[in-house]
């Protein structure tokens, strides 16, 4: 069976992009409190790899909100759509082909 659409590399990103947000977060909280001017210079640099971690992590989250809630599988004698707990099967016997250069 292959499914044409999975979620698993969206949501890895986004949670990779929370997870390095957050390290940097606590990375620039640690720096800023250094008492020396170079601990200000790295919590902006350090602020700013947490902003671009934040901007990944919303991306994947809206990203995943567009994302269709079926999954469409293809098997050998048949077409599946599971959306939710409900499956509809099409088997490819019943099914009629088309071209698009046969308008009718």
């Amino acid at each position: 069976m292959i499914y044409v659409r999975s979620r698993n590399s969206i949501v890895t990103l986004g949670a990779s992009g929370l997870l390095g947000a957050l390290v940097f977060g606590a990375l620039t909280v640690v720096a800023m409190r250094l008492p020396e001017a170079e601990g200000w210079a790295a919590g902006i640099a350090l602020g700013a790899g947490a902003l671009g971690g934040s901007a990944i992590a919303i991306w994947a989250a809206i990203q995943l909100q567009a994302w269709p809630a079926s999954k469409l599988g293809f098997f050998r004698d048949r077409i599946v759509v599971v959306h939710g707990r409900h499956e509809m099967r099409a088997l490819w016997d019943v099914m009629e082909s088309i071209t698009l250069s046969e308008p009718d």
